[in-house]
């Protein structure tokens, strides 16, 4: 950073790169915009949505803007998964990301039954479940045949879930290479991808901006 003379450059209020998601962070560019709006137009309609995006495309800050901008008739469950669960801990965190209530069973079968049977009583409220996965490539394949099955499950319930995955490219060849049943239920997948030089550079001035950043330019061209 030289602003081409003595002055001391401004300080922003804050790290205007910190790796950590934020949802000032979020440059709404003609393609994300655009991914945005077909991602909240397609949710209530498409069983399964994938959004892939290479490390620090932007997955998770375009997952919180889908998240704020959710329906009123929606009820969420976000969750953001960690490396290697299986079914049991996805089931786990279903259950509580939906808040449900009722006595937990111990088995598999059993709580993929409790939340079908949840998300069945909220489209018989007028509701539809949205299930919302982050880092969604860190579930090992049991994960992702348990998502199967929850889909399966709900063929009898006229499709009361919505599932959104957010996660790096590799998660498509896992589906496609193992888990057949979950890609012939992919309603349509999105590709975030990288900045061309231009909007590199509009980028970095938006974080500056939405960091605090009061002084002039501080970069070179």
């Amino acid at each position: 950073a030289d602003d081409g003379g003595d002055r001391p450059v401004p300080e922003p209020a804050r790290d205007p790169f910190s790796a950590r998601p934020d949802k000032a962070w979020f440059y709404p560019e003609p393609t994300r915009a655009q991914r945005l709006k077909l991602l909240h137009h397609l949710a209530p309609y498409g069983e399964l949505l994938i959004v892939t995006g290479e490390p620090g495309s932007g997955k998770s800050t375009l997952l919180e803007q889908f998240v704020d901008r959710s329906h009123t008739g929606w009820r969420l469950c976000v969750v953001v998964a960690e490396p290697g669960w299986g079914a049991q801990e996805l089931l786990d965190a279903l259950v509580q990301g939906f808040d449900i209530r009722a006595r937990v069973p111990d088995t598999e079968r059993g709580k993929l039954d409790l939340v079908t049977a949840h998300c069945a009583s909220l489209k018989r409220n007028g509701l539809v479940a949205v299930i919302v996965i982050d880092d969604a490539d860190r579930l090992d394949t049991a994960a992702l045949h348990m998502l199967q099955d929850l889909l399966a499950a709900m063929d009898a319930h006229e499709k009361p879930v919505r599932i959104v995955l957010f996660a790096a490219p590799r998660l498509r060849d896992t589906v496609s290479a193992e888990v057949t049943g979950l890609q012939e239920r992919i309603t349509h997948t999105f590709i975030l991808p990288p900045f061309s030089e231009r909007e590199t550079g509009q980028y970095l001035h938006h974080r500056l901006k939405a960091a605090g950043f009061t002084g002039g330019d501080p970069f070179t061209e």
